[in-house]
Order: structure tokens, then sequence, then C-alpha cells
């Protein structure tokens, strides 16, 4: 893939969610006007077992929402009350092709919602947990271990983060 202008990067995260409310769980976005960045949401709940919820996650990458962004969304579900290790790797294609969802070590089928990103996705704005505050309401749940990468992680690099860093790091403790 062509490399654009665009931020190559990856996050990885260990998530437990409490809270059947589609609320931005993570979000790196500018001024409302823009929301130039990405934001990661838990919507599309349904139930799993009995009173047991899980949602999809959709992943969206905005140089100037609603009009030019990148979103997906998982089309396998994550179930609420469980740790999971979720990573996004975006490779700065400016295309949704480039944009890889991996679930506990696992690459996860998405669905293309929209692919019509034209600017970049560059923004100097905090990222920010949940929506807390005037803006809606806060994440419930748990995070641990949360990484940023500034290159593209591959497959491997997550099944070592997933499967194999957790383990190392209770032994060495």
């Amino acid at each position: 893939a062509t490399i654009t202008n665009q931020a190559i990067l990856s996050s990885a995260v260990w998530m437990r969610r409490r809270r059947k409310l589609p609320i931005d769980d993570f979000q790196n976005r500018d001024a409302p006007e823009h929301r130039r960045g990405f934001e990661w949401r838990l919507d599309d709940f349904a139930l799993y077992d009995i009173q047991r919820w899980a949602g999809r996650l959709t992943i969206t990458m905005t140089s100037d929402a609603p009009a030019s962004a990148i979103k997906v969304r998982t089309r396998e579900r994550l179930k609420f009350g469980e740790w999971n290790h979720v990573v996004m790797a975006y490779d700065g294609s400016g295309k949704a092709a480039g944009l890889v969802i991996y679930a506990d070590g696992e690459r996860l089928a998405v669905d293309v919602v929209q692919d019509t990103l034209t600017g970049s996705i560059r923004t100097d704005a905090p990222l920010t947990l949940g929506r807390g505050g005037t803006l809606g309401p806060p994440f419930l749940g748990q995070i641990d271990d949360l990484r940023l990468y500034n290159r593209l992680l591959t497959g491997s690099d997550v099944e070592d983060l997933a499967l194999h860093n957790r383990p190392r790091a209770i032994l060495s403790g």
C-alpha cells in the first residue's frame, strides 16, 4: 500500500467493559467542527446468554467528519464482563483495507461502513477514555496495559502481546 501523509499507528489494550451503552471507549479527536482523529466505540448490542451482553467494536478514523472518514465494524461481538485484548493496526493508506482489528490475538472480520477518508487524521488532541462530564456517560469497566505505537503491528506482534506477554509479566513479577 502507498503510505500517504496519514499517521501510521497501532494501539493495544486489555479491556473489560461493563456498561451496555453506545459510548466511545477511546477517542483522539480534535474540535467538534472537524472531529479529526480516531475513536473506538462498542455498539450494536445483543444478548449472548441470560442477561449477558456483547457489542461490536466500531473504529472510525476521520479528517473531517462525517464526510471524510474510514469506519469499520467487527462482525464478532466482544462480550461484556470478560477481559479482551484488543488491537487496532492502521497502515496510513487512507483506506479501510489498511485498518485491521484483532481480539485476543486473532484478526477479526470486519464490515466496511465507510471508506471515504481524504485528509490527514493527525491531531494534537489528547487521548481520552469514555465521554464523561458534559459529553455523555463515562466509560464503565476496566482497562490495563494500554500501548500506543507509531508503527504498524504485525500479526506476530499481536500474538506476542495477547498470548505471550501477559504470562511473561506475571512470571517475572
